[in-house]
């Protein structure tokens, strides 16, 4: 893998910041909607090249979203806990526990059995919490899925 230099950090200690500046008791930042929609083409696509290689991430969070400077490139990193497979099955599994507990699919959690849906589920916790302005994550909401 090959990345730009990201001077501007990750996303997490961006949506921080906004927060900061904000000063809002309610813990609510507000990402105008056009941040939003580009964020998350971001890391769609990132996540899109993943899957065209057979890589699934397992631990897609704002953390892991790193940003240059302006605002104009958004990364996808730390691929520690990614699954690679030459298998032609497509979606392929990984048999392993490991992520961020508040990204994890309620699946996981049954089974341990990862697949490119996990990542999905990842991924929308990672939208909800750029889209709704809010640092937690609703899965400690869905505790009964698991």
């Amino acid at each position: 893998l090959r990345y730009p230099f990201a001077d501007g950090g990750d996303v997490d200690k961006l949506m921080l910041n906004m927060l900061k500046r904000q000063q809002s008791r309610d813990a609510v930042f507000y990402v105008p909607d056009s941040c939003v929609w580009f964020y998350v083409w971001c890391i769609a696509l990132a996540l899109k090249e993943c899957f065209e290689g057979k890589i699934m991430h397992n631990d897609i969070k704002l953390p892991n979203v790193l940003y240059d400077n302006d605002k104009n490139v958004f990364m996808l990193t730390d691929f520690g806990l990614s699954c690679h497979s030459t298998d032609k099955q497509v979606p392929f599994t990984c048999s392993f526990f490991a992520g961020t507990p508040d990204y994890i699919a309620p699946e996981v959690f049954s089974n341990y059995k990862r697949s490119w849906y996990t990542d999905i589920w990842s991924f929308g916790i990672t939208i909800w919490e750029i889209a709704i302005g809010r640092r937690k994550s609703p899965t400690k909401h869905l505790s009964f899925f698991c």
